[in-house]
């Protein structure tokens, strides 16, 4: 299955989305070992398994750095996490399991 990003940050990509609101906020510049914290909102309802992805900046969509899946009952959340390597990287939303 082609992964579907219905959003990333830096900018707001929308590629045949589930129909509602899907968002992300990030911070823009983060020191390497800082925690940040990236805010999420999806519609109710919204595809089972759908995950969030930080990248290296124009990365493949199968190498994500970290990822994590959110949870199934929730349409809005935070995921905290800290980087360890300094770099440029991307934040993707996905809609459904393409993991």
């Amino acid at each position: 299955m082609a992964a579907l990003v219905v959003a990333a940050q830096p900018q707001v990509l929308f590629a045949d989305a589930p129909t509602g609101s899907w968002s992300l906020d990030v911070p823009g510049t983060i020191e390497a070992s800082e925690e940040f914290t990236i805010t999420w909102t999806t519609p109710d309802p919204r595809p089972d398994d759908s995950w969030i992805g930080i990248y290296e900046a124009g990365a493949d969509t199968g190498n994500p750095v970290e990822w994590e899946y959110l949870p199934d009952d929730e349409t809005e959340g935070a995921y905290d996490i800290e980087l360890e390597e300094a770099g440029e990287y991307e934040v993707r939303l996905f809609a459904g399991p393409t993991r």
